[in-house]
């Protein structure tokens, strides 16, 4: 049976006269179309998100195997970490300014 054929569905307010009465039998012998999906569209709104964090001190300490084995000590005072992702462009940057460094 052909869904778009198939009268055993009729969609509100179709099975009425405009005065509360049955349709006539040829109205109801006629075609009526039924939907089988309404479609999907996927709306996709790519955001640039900016985001900047100035801190007034850094400190990075990397170890080796152990907690104990030091392999770099890096302290920064006043320093700017700043972080660009711009999905539209496939594009993430970050920038990282430090003032008065000191490695070990």
């Amino acid at each position: 049976k052909d869904p778009k054929e198939d009268t055993s569905f009729a969609p509100p307010g179709n099975n009425h006269n405009d005065d509360g009465g049955a349709l006539t039998k040829q109205a109801q012998s006629q075609k009526t179309f039924v939907f089988t999906h309404a479609g999907v569209t996927e709306v996709y709104l790519p955001r640039r998100t900016y985001l900047s964090v100035a801190m007034m001190e850094l400190s990075l300490l990397m170890c080796g195997p152990t907690p104990d084995d030091h392999v770099l000590s890096l302290v920064a005072v006043e320093s700017v970490v700043r972080l660009e992702m711009n999905p539209d462009e496939q594009k993430m940057t970050v920038t990282v300014a430090l003032s008065n460094l000191e490695m070990e």
